[in-house]
């Protein structure tokens, strides 16, 4: 299958281990939002004891163009069994619910179309019942439209330039059987407004930033049998978006520390495309070693064929280390701690075989605590945050090009990638302090190929960013 220059990106929170070798279960950060969300349930060996949640905000959804997921942080797991009870819904056509495209600043500087858009999820500051959907305009960081809603995954689809937004009934971390509303939607680009609701269809309760785009198809986690510490595969067919549905149980049941990313590699041409199931598979404390491991997943037309999980390396296991795990250009990647005097380096690895994709990249990290990774797929260059170093890692795979440190001044959470406008988009948010910066690439600047972006960047104030969809629409590269 050919694969195109464009992903669905999602974020992953940082996963932490604490005095025994354990993990916790969230796809997304540990204290996004006013009430902590996605904090809880520590899995792992038996016995093992509970792990500390990181420091951070949260990620969400999709990044840049290429996959953006989370840390899979140190933890033994049990991998379960059995079928994995995914549900079912019937696709409602149109919008209903929710109104889109409500309210908002004018699209552009000056009213005029958008280069470039992201969507993001949040809250208004010191009111946690309001929860809101908004769009900013790449060009200027400026909303463009704002409306209430409790977003649980975000995803962009570049081959349909399609939106599928999680609209749960509780809270942006749904409990397993809660009600959850997958929304299709198009931007209008010549104003920033949501055009009507393609469809929408029910979907189980997902795993929250857990969602993945591929050609035609919506993937994410769910709980198979209300099980927290299980996880399930669902696919929605979402070809036509007015008819929206959920595919028949992909019978897989697997143990949440061994899924805690999810990448995706769509096919250019065809339905589907591969994910990966990334995680860990076991740590040994007396050997201070994790081992990684991801589980390639084919989607086609046809059917869902889970192929073998395989390892992907190992890290040294030390208190608050995790991985990042992204795609992009047909491969998987994996950005791996450092463990002194070893650098933190970047590998790539082949979709289905799993096999090294060329050598692997150092960058010079001190921290181990990776926590997202997004993928500039025109460049061929990874973006990695860690949060005790506060910095985003700028890590070409040519080795030619030296690896460069963009420094943040606060922990680095969560990083996005906008093809459109060039942008590296860094959302915070941490107790009181919220702020969505941004970063001109300039890849002919190798030691200094990030400038922010500051008299042209003036994104809402009144906001405490969540999860993150960038649109990053085929075709991604001149």
């Amino acid at each position: 299958m050919m694969r195109a220059r464009s992903l669905s990106p999602l974020w992953i929170p940082l996963l932490t281990l604490g005095a025994g070798c354990s993990l916790i279960n969230s796809f997304d950060e540990v204290k996004p939002l006013a009430a902590p969300v996605g904090s809880s349930g520590a899995a792992g060996a038996a016995g093992a004891a509970a792990g500390s949640a990181g420091t951070g905000g949260s990620e969400s959804g999709s990044g840049g163009g290429g996959s953006s997921a989370g840390s899979a942080g140190s933890g033994a797991s049990t991998a379960g069994s059995g079928g994995a009870t995914a549900g079912s819904g019937g696709a409602t056509a149109g919008s209903g619910g929710a109104t889109a495209g409500s309210g908002g600043a004018t699209a552009g500087a000056g009213g005029g179309p958008l280069t470039g858009a992201a969507v993001m999820s949040g809250l208004v500051p010191g009111t946690p019942d309001q929860r809101i959907l908004t769009v900013l305009d790449m060009s200027t960081g400026a909303e463009t439209t704002r409306e209430q809603l409790v977003v649980s995954g975000i995803v962009h689809d570049p081959f349909s330039d399609t939106f599928f937004v999680f609209e749960s009934s509780t809270e942006p971390d749904p409990a397993p059987g809660d009600a959850v509303t997958l929304r299709a939607r198009k931007l209008d680009m010549s104003t920033g407004k949501w055009l009507p609701d393609l469809g929408s269809v029910s979907v189980p309760a997902n795993v929250r930033g857990s969602a993945v785009a591929l050609h035609d198809r919506v993937a994410f986690l769910t709980y198979p049998g209300g099980a927290g510490t299980k996880r399930g595969v669902v696919i929605v067919d979402t070809k036509d978006p007015a008819a929206m549905k959920v595919l028949p149980d992909t019978g897989m049941t697997l143990g949440a520390a061994e899924t805690t990313a999810v990448i995706a590699s769509p096919d250019a041409t065809s339905t589907g495309g591969i994910l990966g199931l990334a995680g860990i598979t076991a740590c040994n404390v007396t050997m201070k070693s994790c081992e990684a491991s991801i589980q390639p997943v084919s989607v086609t037309d046809s059917g869902v064929t889970f192929l073998a999980r395989k390892s992907i390396g190992t890290y040294e296991y030390t208190v608050g280390a995790s991985m990042a795990f992204g795609a992009g250009n047909d491969q998987f990647i994996a950005a791996f701690p450092p463990a002194s005097p070893a650098k933190g380096y970047v590998q790539r690895y082949t979709t289905t075989s799993l096999s090294k994709a060329g050598a692997p990249t150092p960058f010079d990290a001190s921290g181990p605590a990776l926590k997202a990774l997004a993928y500039d797929a025109c460049d061929d260059i990874s973006f990695v945050s860690e949060l005790t170093d506060q910095a985003i890692f700028v890590v070409p795979t040519d080795p030619a090009k030296p690896p460069a440190l963009q420094s943040l001044g606060k922990p680095g959470q969560r990083v996005a990638f906008d093809h459109a406008t060039r942008t590296v988009i860094v959302p915070y948010s941490l107790a009181s302090q919220h702020f969505i910066r941004a970063f001109k690439l300039d890849p002919t600047k190798p030691a200094k190929p990030l400038t922010e972006r500051i008299a042209d960047w003036k994104p809402p104030t009144d906001f405490e960013p969540d999860q993150t969809a960038v649109r990053n629409a085929n075709p991604l590269c001149p």
